[in-house]
Parts: structure tokens; C-alpha cells; sequence
């Protein structure tokens, strides 16, 4: 299919002459770092649809691709804006017209006060670097305000920040269902003609690449999901961003696909190779058979590939030794045959290593990264025992004569008697300790408080805790989260416990971080907070010990909740906490302070108030434009605590008592992290010291707040300095 020739002879004729045209514009930046793949297929397709379909013309169809024969139909700036021209060229009643355009789309800040949101939405041609991007207001000027009465413009824009991208006065809300004047102009549009725009995303939201969303979709057609753990992954939905189980960076790159415990069966797929961006591929504990396919290896970014507890066969793809960024590969308790790959022994980073339980045969390699490792990663198969490292040699002591070696041997002997003499008691005390089994202790400092009382922590074995929870068997798992697991055991001893099995990165030095992360959580010592017990650190696992509480968790006894799973909620990005409770600038910048401690304090003052968990709240302003804070505000300030308090109460409440702990969530929950108060200052709020004067002066600031209107960039971080960004990156301490 020759498109240039279309568009060629398209540009000679009278547009008189047909009442159906389009532009199909793919732009996919070949030359740059910004190339994109799916825009020329894209295009094809779309050409394809317009003429089996809505039966347009091949003439009438010009397309512009960097893949054109001629200059002409490049989709540089100059080219698009006169095929824009020649789009809407003497439009009349009656004619239909499509513009498409695949790309990429930006934002840019206007300063005339004709956008409602401050920003022009753009869409790039290929050589917008050099000429300029064409902003909103000149495809208005280009191809909307010329229309005609009767005349009818349909533009769809498959790039980011695209949702206004026409300057049309109203939009559809999805939510209420309806036609709303649209919010990101202030311009009082008229239209003689009628133009609709169809976008990919929001003015704040970005696209995706199509390939690794079809990429994605294609591996849930291949599964089986009898609990609809996918029921999210949505084909029309062409950012996988919001799907479940799907985790992005601030670029929109998938990088992470957690689909762990799921009871998927069914195979993987070879697309999976194409998410270049992909860190960590979990897809343990599943019923997922067949063979690894090789264009797993294309994922030169993977970090951790744990597809453990499944029933794959095959072999070990030699790919796999392309993944020089793979730090944890476990793969044990399948079906896998063959040899293991040498190419793995090139893969240096690599730090945690599983092939137990499987059908592997031939020669252990001994070489490389697999010199760390320890027969405990391949036993259970069919491979050749690894030899034996030889003794080191012996050094022999030269002599210089046999005088002064007979002298030598005399007094060695006496020194050798002498010394088993007094080694005697030592080596029995030895012999006898080998006998007795012996608990490990690991001190931990203690401070001289009568509430604290330290002692000492035990490290157990490995094995002593995987006897306990019947090898981490799924039927004593007590809860997940972005930790890891809890499973519950039962000790020789028969005392219960809760284990907490951490699913750490290994990084150098991390021994003595965990060490030192005991030494912290060890010294939280109080009567109301679960005491740790003990820990365990192998070459493969970090293990935290505490009491099992057989009456469950505070949040267990207030909601009768469990661990929040993905499927309860949107929120895909995988942080260390209960989510709902985290404060938005860790969410969108990764950086915390203490101030992200005092927003989950407010959640959850307002979760206490309302009966209601984190998640619930939002559903109770039945609205999902409204934001929840302002929402609580309004209630507080119409004195309408009845619709906000728990309804489990009835009514047995004092107004007094309820509005200041309503004020306190409030200021705990505020937007910027520096606008809370520290949490001293709330302890003495709750005990009614200062929390007026706060209150009142929060107040004030919310009136000025309001009278001066200040415009919203969600995404001008270039423009005015993050909240956060003067904050030191310290991360959330991970499980406690």
C-alpha cells in the first residue's frame, strides 16, 4: 500500500468535489530519543477503517508518515499545518471530516489568560525540536473555526495531554454523564459547524505506547483467571498505567507487573519482551505451565524474575544472560529440564539465585556469579554433584640442618603435648556444645527506662521457621502487603508466631542494614505496641519474628478489615504502607518526611470518626469530582456531623468533642506536607492546648486561599518548586 500516492493526488483536486475527507498524521520520531513504535501502524489501521467502514475515498485520504517517499508528506510542522488547511479548504454542508494524529503531545505555559488551566495543549510533529510544536489555539484558528453550518469535524489525537487539545467550549463527563463547559478555556468559542474530539487522555494525563499495552492484554488472553485479578486490564485503554496489578514510573513506563498468588494458569507469551522498561516480573504461586520464552531475555532492565511455584517445563532460556541488571532470579518448585545455561554465570549482578526442585541435569557451573552460591539453590534436581574445592597446599618449611630439625621436633612435640593438655577442657566444653542444640542471640543495646526491658533478640535458623509455617505454605498466610507476607507458625516449643517474610532488594552492605533495622524496630518497645521476637538473615531471606496475635489487629478489631488487595483500590504504585494513609507528595515524588507520618494520622483520625476505612471515605461524598478534604470541611462548617460520624454511634456524641478531632484530621491532611503541623503540636491540639489559634489561623489562610484563586500546574515542577523538594529523600521505613 503506497500512502504517498494518496496523499498526492488528494492535494490536486477540488474539495468540492467530495463530502468525505481526512488527515492522518503518525508521527514516530525515528531519529530521536522520543521514537515511538505503534503511530504508523496506527495510521495504516486507521486508513483501513475509513475506507471498509465509513466508505471514504482513497483520494480523499492524505497521510503524512516519516516513512513517505517525499518531503512533502513528511509530518514536519509546515507540511501539517497545510494539510490542515486543505482538510477544512471550502467545507460546505454536509461534509464529513476526520483529522487523526498519533504522537506525542505536551504542555506549555500561556500567559495570555485564554486558558482556563494556564497551559496550551500541543501536539508535536516530528521536527518540533527545531520548529515549535502547534499549540491548541492555532488548530482552533486552523481547523475549528472555519467549519461551516452543517459541516462535521472529527478529531482524534492519540497523544498525551490531549484532552482540550481543540479549544472546544464544552467536554463529556464521563462521571456525570453529560455535556459541562469545559474548564481549560475561557475563550467564548462559536462554532458555525459542529467539530468533536475524541483524545487519549486528560489535559494532566499522559499516553503510552500501544506496544506495551497490547503487549500486556496479550498475556491476559493467555491465562486463565478464575478470580478476574484482570478483569481491569482493559484493551481500550491504551495507558496500562490504570490497570491492577501494574505499577509505572513517573514517565509512564511500566515497570512492574505483580500477579503473584493469583491462581492464574494458562502460558506466558513472547510479547513480554516488549516492556523495555520492566524491573520486576512477579508471577509466583501460580498454575502457569509450559516454557519461558525466550524474548524474556529483551528485558535488559529486569531486576527480579520470581516465577517460583508454578509448572513451567522446558528449559532455561539462554537469553536469560542478557539480563545484566537481574539481581533476584528464583525459579524453583516447576518442571524445568536440561541444562543449566554458562550464560547465567555472566550475569554479575545477580544475588539471589532458586533452580531448586526441578529436573535440571549436566555440570553445576562453579564459575562467574554462581561461585556465591550454595548447593541450597540447585538441590532437588538431577544435576551432577559440583567437585570438591581442593585443600590448600602445604607450604613446606625449609630446613637448614638436621641438628637444628631434630631440635625443632623435640620441642614441638613438647609444645604440642603441652598444648592439648590445657586445650583438654576447651575441646570437651566443644564436643558437648555440638551435642546440645544452641539458640542463636543477637544483643541489642537496651536503655535504662522501667518500660523498656530489651534483653535479648534470637535469631532463628532458616529451617526452624520454614518447619514452622510448613515451608510458607499459602494456608498460613495471615496478610501481604508491600513488604512481603505474614504467615503465622507454630515454634517446637508450641508457641505461635507471626513471621514476617521481607521481599528485600540485596544491595551491598545490606547485612548490616537489616542488622541495624533490627536494632531499630527492637528498641520500640512498649506495652501497647507487639514486641519483635526475633529475626533470621540467610544468604536468600530476611525474617522478622513476632507474637501471633490471635485476636488480630487494632485495624482488625475497629473494621473487621484484612490487608488491603490491589482489587480495593486504584492506587498501582508499590510503596511500603498502608495505602489510603499515604500522604500525596510520596505518592508523586517518592520523598518523605515526618510530615507523611502526620497526614496518615489525620486519615486515620477521620476513618476513627467515621466508621468508615481509607478507601470508603471518598465513596461517601458520592461524587467523584469532589476532593474528600473539601468535602469534610463542608460538612464541619454546615454543622452536618450527622452525615460524617460513624452512624454505628447513633447519635451518642458530643458536637464539643467530635469538632475538634475533626479539626485536627483536617490540619494533619492538608496538601503541603510544610502546611501540617508537627506531631507534637498535635498531642497538644488533642489535649486542647493551641488547636483554636491554629485552627482560626488556617482559616484566614483558606479565605485568602480562595479570594486569590491561584492557578493549579499538576504537572510544573519546572515552574514552581515542589513542596517537597527541599525535603531529604528519607524512605518510609519499610515493615513494622
Amino acid at each position: 500500500m503506497n500512502n504517498n500516492s494518496v496523499g498526492r493526488r488528494s492535494s490536486n483536486n477540488n474539495n468540492n468535489n467530495n463530502n468525505k475527507r481526512a488527515l492522518l498524521c503518525g508521527v514516530s520520531y525515528n531519529k530521536s530519543k522520543h521514537k515511538l513504535k505503534g503511530p504508523l501502524n496506527d495510521v495504516n489501521n486507521m486508513r483501513e477503517l475509513l475506507i471498509k467502514t465509513f466508505h471514504f475515498k482513497k483520494e480523499w485520504i492524505r497521510v503524512l508518515t516519516e516513512e513517505e517517499p517525499s518531503d512533502k508528506y513528511a509530518p514536519t510542522k509546515v507540511n501539517i499545518m497545510e494539510s490542515l488547511e486543505w482538510l477544512v479548504k471550502d467545507c460546505k454542508h454536509g461534509d464529513s471530516l476526520v483529522f487523526y494524529f498519533s504522537g506525542h503531545g505536551l504542555r506549555q505555559p500561556e500567559f495570555d489568560g485564554k486558558e482556563g488551566d494556564g497551559f496550551d495543549e500541543t501536539i508535536c510533529p516530528v521536527d518540533f525540536a527545531e520548529n515549535g510544536m502547534i499549540r491548541d489555539n492555532e488548530l482552533y484558528t486552523t481547523i475549528v473555526k472555519p467549519l461551516k453550518k452543517g459541516t462535521k469535524l472529527h478529531a482524534i489525537i492519540d497523544a498525551c495531554h490531549s484532552g482540550s487539545v481543540l479549544d472546544l467550549p464544552y467536554v463529556f463527563s464521563i462521571n456525570r454523564k453529560r455535556w459541562e463547559k469545559s474548564e481549560a478555556t475561557v475563550v467564548n468559542n462559536e462554532i458555525e459547524g459542529l467539530a468533536i474530539c475524541i483524545s487519549a487522555c486528560k489535559d494532566d494525563e499522559l499516553a503510552a505506547d500501544t506496544s506495551v499495552s497490547d503487549a500486556l492484554y496479550a498475556l491476559k488472553t493467555s491465562l486463565d483467571d478464575p478470580n478476574n485479578n484482570l478483569q481491569s486490564w482493559d484493551s481500550t485503554l491504551v495507558n496500562p498505567c490504570t490497570w491492577f496489578h501494574v505499577t509505572c514510573n513517573n514517565d509512564n513506563s511500566v515497570t512492574r507487573v505483580d500477579l503473584g498468588n493469583a491462581n492464574l494458569s494458562g502460558q506466558l507469551v513472547p510479547q513480554l519482551g516488549q516492556l523495555p522498561n520492566l524491573q520486576y516480573l512477579e508471577l509466583y504461586s501460580n498454575n502457569i505451565s509450559g516454557k519461558m520464552p525466550e524474548e524474556l531475555g529483551n528485558l535488559t532492565n529486569l531486576m527480579s524474575l520470581d516465577l517460583y511455584l508454578n509448572n513451567l517445563d522446558d528449559k532455561i532460556p539462554e537469553t536469560f544472560g542478557k539480563l545484566q541488571k537481574l539481581r533476584f532470579l528464583r525459579l524453583n518448585n516447576n518442571s524445568l529440564s536440561g541444562k543449566i545455561p554458562m550464560s547465567l554465570t555472566n550475569v554479575t549482578s545477580l544475588q539471589v539465585l532458586d533452580l531448586s526442585n526441578n529436573n535440571l541435569t549436566g555440570d553445576i557451573p562453579v564459575n562467574g556469579s554462581f561461585s556465591l552460591f550454595t548447593p541450597i539453590s540447585f538441590q532437588n534436581n538431577k544435576l551432577n554433584q559440583a567437585p570438591a574445592s581442593p585443600p590448600p597446599p602445604i607450604t613446606p618449611t625449609s630446613s637448614t640442618s638436621s641438628g637444628s630439625t631434630a631440635t625443632g621436633a623435640i620441642a614441638g612435640g613438647v609444645a604440642a603435648a603441652a598444648a592439648l593438655l590445657f586445650a583438654a577442657p576447651a575441646i570437651a566444653l566443644a564436643l558437648y556444645r555440638r551435642r546440645k542444640p544452641q539458640d542463636h542471640f543477637f544483643d541489642v543495646p537496651a536503655e535504662e527506662d522501667p518500660e523498656v526491658h530489651l534483653g535479648q533478640l534470637k535469631r532463628f535458623s532458616l529451617r526452624e521457621l520454614q518447619v514452622a509455617t510448613d515451608n510458607f505454605s499459602n494456608r498460613n498466610i495471615l496478610g501481604r502487603g508491600g513488604f512481603g507476607k505474614v504467615y503465622k507458625g507454630r515454634l517446637t516449643d508450641g508457641s505461635l508466631v507471626a513471621v514476617k517474610r521481607l521481599k528485600e532488594e540485596r544491595t551491598q552492605g545490606g547485612e548490616l542494614q537489616f542488622q541495624t533495622e533490627v536494632e531499630m524496630i527492637s528498641m520500640a518497645v512498649h506495652r501497647n505496641l507487639l514486641r519483635l521476637r526475633g529475626f533470621c538473615m540467610s544468604p536468600t531471606e530476611r525474617l522478622l519474628v513476632y507474637p501471633y496475635m490471635a485476636n488480630g489487629s487494632v485495624a482488625s478489631c475497629l473494621r473487621g478489615s484484612a490487608l488491603m488487595d490491589y482489587k480495593d483500590t486504584h492506587v498501582t504504585t508499590a510503596v511500603r504502607g498502608t495505602i489510603g494513609h499515604i500522604a500525596p507528595e510520596y505518592l508523586s515524588t517518592g520523598k518523605s518526611s515526618e510530615k507523611t507520618d502526620v497526614f496518615g494520622y489525620g486519615v486515620m483520625l477521620l476513618e476513627l470518626i467515621t466508621g468508615q476505612r481509607a478507601f470508603d471515605l471518598a465513596r461517601l461524598a458520592n461524587d467523584d469530582d469532589v476532593m474528600l478534604l473539601d468535602w469534610v470541611k463542608g460538612l464541619l462548617k454546615d454543622k452536618k456531623l450527622e452525615t460524617l460520624v460513624d452512624g454505628d454511634l447513633q447519635g451518642n456524641y458530643r458536637d464539643e468533642e467530635v469538632e475538634p478531632l475533626i479539626q485536627v484530621a483536617l490540619l494533619c491532611t492538608q496538601g503541603a506536607p510544610m502546611e501540617r503541623p508537627k506531631m507534637s503540636e498535635v498531642v497538644r491540639m488533642l489535649e486542647g492546648d493551641g488547636l483554636a489559634e491554629k485552627w482560626e489561623e488556617w482559616q484566614k489562610e483558606e479565605i485568602l486561599r480562595v479570594e486569590f484563586n491561584p492557578i493549579h500546574y499538576p504537572n510544573s515542577n519546572w515552574i514552581v518548586a515542589d513542596s517537597t523538594s527541599h525535603i531529604p529523600p528519607d524512605e518510609l521505613s519499610g515493615p513494622r
